[in-house]
């Protein structure tokens, strides 16, 4: 032997190269018989119902003593606190109470509507009696009369929308006529109203009648009259005057270009011409109503300035101002008679346009409502046959459906109204009271703290997990010291506020123990699994079984020996099982993994790599040594 090993020492390489040799005909030997041996198998799972709990698990440390923040699940006013601070209390003591009366309203509404549709259960079960069937037969007639109604009512609506377009086009001629008639009224008075304007400035009556002022035009005697120590008072007045003869010129140049269109129009032109010709009339009447103003006004400064310095006024004047006005009347008089002219073509036009907008409307809603109508008649026929025939299966099953869910509200608002009493979660001692009677609170508020020297346990999840958990789920909880002990538990506190730590947010929770064992101890490093979701009697599949495909889901089965994929919908999931919704029945086996010779030709190939890397790493320099 001390031969061979020196004899193998001095010749490594050689050594190296026998050892290898055997190995891969030992590989290939191996390799050959398992392949000619080994066929494919498969491991396959029988579906059946169980119950699948969805959990979130977390570690952390077991604490005696502990401190607990009491929050209400509701927020409201105090109304009463039932605990001071220093009191020991059982669990599910009452610490105090909020305002319940909404949500005690709510349960009453629940309770109410749930004896409604108990009562309706029963009325619908129950044979119909001669007089609601004589109810129902009145309502089909009722219906019947309405219909009919309905119908002679819309024959009468929409004759009544043609009389009111042919009336409304009646009045329009009419008002057409009445206006060209209004027209020519006044353009009788305008020749002697735009004379008299033109006289009053331009003309020569003033230097006439006063033998001191110079043969000149009334403007410039009006000037003239002012004594030379006013020269500043004359010069505002000229300046008035050149304002007035502005709005007269205006007023004569709009009078004379009207003028000659209403010397172009008889009583037949067209309706257009007419507005037209009454438009501008009015804008024309407007103009000529402030060059008489602004002459009354000039007159008037004259006057003023005559009085105020004792000179005498020329009655030639105060005529002037008599005359004036009594035009200026006139001019507002036609003028307000030609906007209501204007206004009365409008109407009438209006009223067409709604008489043939009732039409058109009724055009659209008759044949709905006439529907509604038909429909309504329908409807009531068909409670009268069904009253005569009796409840449906479909509308029993309906009432039924109805009866769950207002049992299902009114459980909510009685849980509700639960919420509104502040109970102790666990025994112990009330060490902090922060609430008084009258006092707001909300679910963020802590009310008080009690301390206890039931074991709990504390651990901290991610944002996300965090975000599942609810105070009052259960847990199951292990303990790495005592790894033959579980116990069970329940979620008491769960942080408001989370702690950032290299950019992840986590938050504690707490875990209160359902029993206490004398075994466990503060300090101790234990693990939760805090059941989220519980489903009961639900197909169960392992998770692995379950492949996707895009969106879909399938499974694998073996039917004559042969592979073939299966459809299925899955629901909820834990670690290892999934839930079979539809695709699968109870008793059925799928496949959960295919051992085939070709993976273990593979494993094993694998091996050997590994193993002859090793070796080239200085694995046999080691086995030499």
């Amino acid at each position: 032997m001390k031969k061979l090993f020196n004899f193998l020492k001095q010749h490594k390489i050689i050594t190296i190269c026998v050892i290898l040799a055997i190995a891969g005909v030992a590989f290939f030997v191996f390799r050959s018989m398992s392949t000619s041996e080994m066929d494919t198998r498969y491991v396959s799972s029988t579906i059946e119902k169980g119950v699948l709990l969805s959990t979130i698990s977390g570690s952390g440390q077991v604490s005696a003593l502990n401190q607990v923040s009491i929050k209400p699940k509701a927020s409201g006013d105090v109304t009463y606190v039932n605990v001071k601070s220093g009191d020991v209390v059982k669990a599910g003591t009452i610490i105090a109470g909020l305002d319940s009366r909404d949500a005690y309203n709510q349960v009453k509404v629940a309770e109410t509507n749930l004896q409604t549709a108990q009562l309706e259960m029963e009325e619908l079960q129950s044979p119909t009696d001669e007089y609601t069937l004589l109810q129902a037969e009145h309502a089909v007639q009722d219906a019947q009369a309405s219909l009919d109604k309905l119908i002679r009512d819309q024959a009468k609506d929409q004759q009544s929308y043609l009389d009111d377009i042919d009336e409304a086009e009646d009045n329009l001629l009419d008002a057409y006529d009445d206006t060209y008639n209004e027209i020519c009224d006044i353009f009788l008075d305008l020749p002697d109203i735009m004379g008299y304007i033109n006289m009053t400035l331009y003309g020569d009556d003033i230097s006439d009648s006063q033998t001191q002022l110079n043969h000149s035009r009334n403007d410039d005697a009006l000037v003239n009259s002012f004594l030379p120590k006013h020269d500043s008072e004359k010069y505002v007045f000229k300046s008035y005057i050149n304002s007035c003869e502005s709005s007269c010129d205006l007023a004569k140049d709009d009078y004379d270009d009207i003028l000659t269109i209403y010397k172009n129009i008889d009583r037949d032109a067209d309706s257009k011409d007419i507005e037209d010709l009454l438009e501008q009339l009015i804008l024309t009447l407007k103009k000529i109503s402030t060059a008489l103003k602004n002459e009354l006004n000039l007159l008037d400064i004259w006057v003023e300035y005559r009085n105020e310095h004792d000179l005498a006024v020329y009655s030639l004047v105060t005529q002037y101002q008599s005359q004036l006005s009594s035009y200026l009347s006139n001019i507002n008089s036609h003028l307000s008679s030609a906007i209501s002219q204007q206004s009365s073509i409008e109407s009438e036009k209006d009223n067409i346009i709604t008489a043939q907008e009732n039409i058109t409307e009724s055009e659209i809603s008759a044949p709905l409502d006439l529907a509604s109508s038909e429909c309504s008649l329908e409807e009531k026929e068909q409670k009268l046959a069904d009253l005569k025939f009796g409840a449906t299966e479909i509308e029993i099953r309906n009432k039924e459906l109805s009866l769950w869910q207002k049992g299902n509200s009114l459980l909510e608002a009685q849980q509700n109204l639960a919420d509104y009493t502040i109970r102790a979660p666990f025994d112990g001692q009330i060490v902090t009271l922060n609430i008084a009677k009258g006092d707001s609170v909300g679910s963020s508020t802590e009310v008080a703290v009690i301390i206890t020297e039931q074991m709990i346990a504390e651990i901290t999840l991610n944002e996300i997990d965090a975000a599942q958990v609810q105070v009052g789920q259960s847990a199951t909880l292990t303990f790495d010291a005592l790894p033959d002990l579980a116990i069970t538990g329940s979620v008491v506190e769960i942080d408001s506020l989370g702690t950032v730590s290299s950019g992840v947010v986590s938050y504690g929770v707490k875990i209160a123990f359902d029993v206490q064992d004398k075994k466990i101890k503060s300090g101790m490093s234990v693990s939760v699994d805090i059941i989220t979701e519980s489903k009961v009697n639900v197909l169960l599949a392992p998770i692995s079984a379950v492949k996707s495909s895009g969106a879909n889901s399938y499974v694998e089965v073996l039917v004559d020996g042969n592979v073939e994929k299966k459809s299925v919908t899955v629901g909820s999931s834990s670690d290892t099982m999934v839930e079979i919704v539809s695709g699968l029945e109870e008793g059925e086996s799928i496949i959960t993994q295919i051992i085939s010779a070709q993976s273990i030709s593979s494993a094993t190939t694998s091996t050997q790599k590994t193993s002859s890397n090793n070796d080239r790493t200085g694995g046999g320099m080691m086995f030499l040594r």
